[in-house]
């Protein structure tokens, strides 16, 4: 009998262990995605400078005054797109990782005896 209780007991702390795994994975790929979209509205930033000021470039001579004006509003409308998603992701990024430590500190004090290597957020 209580080497069924022992065999639960570590297939528990085995699926435990992988969820913990997986959702610190879906962590970390929450948080790349919130650096693209933070990369995409500082570009669509500089993009937005570009089309709404009169800087005149040697590379781009020729185009006319309203591509720019045009240039500039899709600069515009994706730059708050981007850091509008950026801020969003933080705020999800934040509370999925309370959640997954949360889970590793219950984990812990579950099952003391063997520690989960995974706290470290960078």
């Amino acid at each position: 009998m209580s080497k069924k209780v022992v065999y639960a007991n570590s297939e528990e702390k085995r699926t435990r262990r992988m969820e913990i795994a997986a959702k610190y994975q879906m962590t970390k790929n929450i948080r790349n995605y919130m650096f693209i979209a933070l990369f995409i509205g500082i570009i669509s930033i500089a993009i937005t400078w570009w089309g709404f000021s009169d800087f005149q470039d040697s590379f781009f001579a020729n185009i006319d005054e309203g591509t720019r004006n045009t240039i500039g509003w899709i600069g515009t409308i994706l730059a708050v797109i981007g850091v509008t998603l950026s801020a969003f992701l933080y705020y999800v990024f934040r509370n999925a990782k309370k959640h997954v430590l949360g889970l590793i500190d219950f984990y812990d004090t579950k099952f003391p005896s063997s520690k989960y290597d995974g706290t470290r957020f960078k």
